[in-house]
């Protein structure tokens, strides 16, 4: 879960940046209006009794109770019971963006579920009440995460479209009024949105790559170990459609092609947002089995319950056996981490252009465990609450561009203040004079070459993946930034 350290690191500056403190040194805190707040919101309630990183995974397991919970709520209110196809859809949940840890829109992507269920099932209130409920549904979820209300948003719209019937004018007035319901519920939001922008246009690029993404749309269904399985789910589910065994809720087909169709379409990135292309095709798959009807008998439905628990546990299980192995590097990592001084800036390189990023965030633990300052900790403004202090801000990550993990081979011209590379300036300007501006860097050695060595650097650590360096300060170093 490469986000997992940096939201852990967050939020533990939010619980203990105490006034005098050495986080408080780099750190502030600045409540607004932000619509990224679940976890900011949820786990200093469990963090005053248990440690932050206990707090954060205890958060992340109630959104996975969302999410297996949250479909069978949308299944329960449109049929008035719960099958073995909302069980099914518990499977997606699972997917890229849990092993992403993109923690915050995980937890409000599974409270949208039971905001659509929420929708159905008050279908005989006054339409005044359905306005105020759905209305501080979507408050709520907006505030979560920004991406979660609008998934909501077009379900339900596509859900009052398909009930317009021409030959019954009486439900199409009362689909109509739903539809203006909905609708109505989505100004607040937007309001919100207008007067406090999430984000600018600066804060990263844009781009679709279409063809390319179609693989990573699809396979951010699940995570990647449970792909046979999905692809077996998928054929069946297929076959049961065309064999007329299995149906799906009429009302529900207009959302889920309109989700199909959004989620091929969706840009990989979008100014600083990035990973928007995984963000809804596993909503869309939970919402689908949701929606599925299956006409079994007794025993065919209970064989097919132990299927289904039987391929969860087995997920689960291999799911935790294949993190045993990036589990025990990032432990050795955060060990090694725990020899920096208190107060130290520490940064993180690789050994190949070619590396893996899912430890990118690692050296946030030092935040937690030595009250370091680390240039990739989540502090953007717009998009957090937590943000670096102005005279270090020079020393961190501005965007989403700059969220990159500089290479070995690109420190030598950054200590030179770029050396005329303009795209060192670009990715990496808070690394610019590095030497005399931070105190340590763990090195990734993902190509299995042995530790490289600089006049700069004083090897401090070593494991199998990672060198801990100690950083030289030039004499040079009067004009440095801070």
């Amino acid at each position: 879960m490469p986000d997992f350290p940096a939201h852990a690191a967050a939020l533990f500056v939010q619980t203990h940046a105490a006034p005098g403190s050495l986080l408080s040194r780099f750190y502030e805190i600045d409540w607004a209006p932000v619509p990224d707040l679940a976890s900011e919101l949820i786990v200093p309630l469990f963090a005053s009794v248990v440690s932050v990183i206990t707090a954060t995974k205890l958060f992340i397991c109630m959104a996975l109770l969302l999410w297996v919970f949250g479909p069978a709520a949308v299944q329960y209110a449109l049929s008035g019971r719960v099958a073995v196809t909302s069980l099914a859809a518990a499977l997606f949940a699972y997917n890229a963006n849990f092993t992403m840890g993109f923690i915050n829109f995980y937890f409000a992507a599974g409270g949208a579920f039971f905001v659509i269920a929420a929708w159905i099932a008050t279908e005989p209130w006054l339409p005044v009440a359905r306005f105020v409920m759905l209305a501080g549904c979507f408050a709520l979820l907006y505030f979560l995460h920004l991406l979660a209300m609008p998934f909501a948003g077009l379900v339900l719209c596509c859900f009052e479209l398909a009930k317009l019937r021409r030959r019954d004018p009486e439900k199409t007035r009362k689909a109509i009024r739903n539809l203006l319901i909905v609708c109505a519920a989505v100004v607040p939001v937007v309001v919100c949105a207008v007067l406090f922008p999430a984000g600018h246009a600066s804060d990263g690029e844009t781009y679709f790559d279409l063809p390319s993404s179609i693989p990573t749309r699809l396979g951010s269904l699940n995570w990647i170990g449970f792909a046979p399985e999905t692809i077996v789910l998928a054929a069946l589910a297929a076959w049961a459609i065309a064999a007329k065994r299995a149906q799906i809720d009429p009302r529900m087909g207009l959302a889920l092609i309109a989700l199909l169709a959004i989620s091929l379409i969706l840009p990989k990135a979008f100014f600083g947002a990035w990973g928007l292309h995984i963000r809804y095709p596993a909503m869309g798959a939970a919402l689908l089995f949701a929606a599925l009807s299956l006409r079994l008998s007794r025993r065919a439905a209970v064989l097919a319950i132990a299927a289904t628990v039987t391929a969860s546990a087995a997920d689960a299980a291999t799911l935790v056996w294949f993190w045993r192995g990036p589990d025990a590097q990032i432990r050795e990592m955060r060990g090694a981490l725990n020899q920096l001084a208190p107060g130290s800036k520490v940064f993180i390189a690789m050994d190949g252009v070619k590396g893996d990023a899912d430890y990118r965030h690692v050296p946030e633990y030092a935040v937690i465990d030595r009250s370091a300052f680390v240039p990739l900790l989540f502090t953007m403004k717009n998009q957090h609450i937590v943000h670096t202090r102005p005279a270090w801000q020079s020393l961190a990550a501005a965007n989403a561009v700059q969220a990159e993990v500089v290479t070995f081979d690109d420190l030598a011209p950054l200590a030179r203040a770029g050396a005329k590379r303009p795209d060192l300036s670009k990715f990496f300007p808070y690394l610019m004079q590095w030497p005399c501006n931070f105190d340590d860097v763990l090195l990734l050695r993902l190509t299995g070459k042995p530790a490289p060595t600089s006049g700069n650097l004083i090897r401090l650590s070593e494991g199998d993946t990672f060198t801990l360096y100690a950083i030289n300060r030039p004499s040079s170093c009067s004009n440095a930034r801070v």
